[in-house]
């Protein structure tokens, strides 16, 4: 087609100057003149000036209609003098507005004729179109580039792996809820936990563990209720932190299923920090371990470190993809009522105003601990990242319970708390247990956050 349009337009100028048809009158012209140069090739638009240029100077203009069957059909010639100066900016005006027509046409004139105008724009488009074309291919070129990076970055190295640094702190000051003897409660796990040769790592899956009365193996059974959620958040060489880790069994069964339900992502950079002392040495070794031996899991192991996860100052900020707990520790008698387990239920069920504040003060402390947890926790995720706190307690007046906070409590600590950075829509909870088939878990629910970016 676009031959068969330089073939009649050169044949126009040599053969039919003076050709005319009665009934297309000049403003028919004046329409499709211009409309056709920028819906044609750069290459034909240049023609046409070319053709121009070797036109009669008398004020030749020359024009091809073609109907909606793309055939050429009629030619026409119109001097100069047909059309008024006037016209000539309207119909360079076309230029930025005009709209596909049921004509079109090829226009040829003198050099006293509207065609001089309409060349040099065509020749100062021509130019721009060209820098443009080499403009968007450039961006095409960086745009795939970027895609193949992305694409290929999973098969780096670890090395090659944006790593947090930090230094684990030499001295860790006493936990707020580090009383009352409560960390008594895991002397057992502390003890079996300690690892003395490597056989006693496969052992570990089966021993129950705390107070919960289950195993690791049990746990992960129960994680794959969520594991959705990590895997959302995750990628290759994601950075995971786990806060308040023991020796690390929950952190090690979320891995398994990982690998196990997504085979992805690999090349996690494993942290996290531990309160008592001996469950941190024994994180480090199995975490050691697993990094050398364990190549399904594919892991590295970055610092493990003896802390307060109420207090992570020597953690930088904004610098892991997930961020999660298996469990916030309570803290007993946050008032130091020192009252027995029954004198406390009877004070929950009082109705006396004084039993009523009392309690309620006593559950702002808790939730003011629980706050104090989550906020080092949202301080240390990634913008983007997931926050993950998994077995929480209700409230101790209302189940029982160590004492914990409410499902709804977690939407009305984003303002009470100042965490700008979390979407109160964006927040949910899950079932710890469902089917409740472990008393001590009963009716815990899981809860995860989002930072914004």
């Amino acid at each position: 087609r676009r031959e068969r349009l330089g073939r009649w337009a050169i044949e126009l100028v040599g053969s039919r100057a003076g050709a005319g048809i009665s009934d297309l009158g000049p403003r028919v012209f004046d329409f499709t003149l211009l409309w056709v140069a920028m819906n044609m090739s750069c290459e034909h638009a240049s023609l046409t000036c070319e053709l121009a240029d070797l036109a009669d100077t008398a004020s030749i203009r020359a024009v091809v209609v073609r109907d909606d069957d793309d055939d050429l059909r009629n030619a026409n010639i119109v001097h100069s003098d047909d059309i008024s100066d006037g016209d000539d900016e309207e119909i360079l005006g076309l230029l930025s507005s005009s709209e596909s027509v049921a004509t079109t046409s090829l226009a040829i004139g003198g050099p006293n004729s509207t065609h001089h105008n309409f060349c040099h724009f065509i020749r100062r488009r021509d130019r721009v179109l060209a820098r443009s074309t080499a403009f968007v291919s450039l961006m095409m070129v960086l745009a795939l580039l970027s895609i193949v990076v992305s694409r290929t970055s999973g098969l780096r190295k670890t090395s090659e792996f944006a790593v947090p640094s930090y230094e684990c702190p030499a001295v860790v000051t006493q936990a707020g809820n580090d009383k009352n003897d409560i960390f008594h409660y895991y002397d057992v796990d502390t003890k079996q936990h300690l690892i003395t040769n490597e056989t006693d790592l496969s052992q570990f899956m089966d021993m129950k563990y705390g107070s919960w009365d289950i195993t690791p193996r049990q746990r992960k059974e129960l994680n794959g209720k969520w594991i959705q959620w990590y895997a959302d958040a995750l990628d290759q060489g994601s950075s995971i932190y786990e806060s308040g880790c023991g020796i690390g069994l929950t952190l090690y069964v979320i891995l398994e299923l990982l690998q196990e339900r997504y085979n992805n992502p690999t090349h996690l950079q494993v942290y996290g920090n531990e309160y008592i002392p001996e469950l941190v040495v024994s994180a480090n070794q199995f975490y050691d371990h697993q990094q050398s031996r364990n190549s399904l899991l594919s892991l590295t192991k970055g610092r493990i470190c003896h802390g307060d996860s109420t207090n992570l100052s020597f953690v930088p900020a904004n610098a892991f993809d997930v961020v999660f707990t298996g469990y916030i520790d309570p803290i007993q008698d946050p008032l130091d009522l020192q009252l027995s387990e029954s004198n406390h239920t009877a004070l929950c069920r009082s109705s006396e105003e004084d039993a009523k504040s009392l309690v309620e003060k006593e559950q702002r402390a808790v939730e003011d601990w629980f706050a104090q947890w989550t906020t080092e926790m949202i301080r240390i995720a990634k913008p983007g990242g997931t926050i993950i706190i998994e077995s929480i307690a209700h409230p101790q007046c209302e189940l029982g319970d160590w004492g914990g906070v409410s499902p709804e409590w977690w939407t009305l600590a984003v303002a009470r708390y100042g965490w700008d950075d979390i979407d109160a829509d964006l927040i949910e909870t899950i079932d710890f247990d469902p089917i409740n088939r472990y008393s001590q878990l009963s009716y815990r629910y899981n809860v995860k956050l989002i930072k914004e970016h």
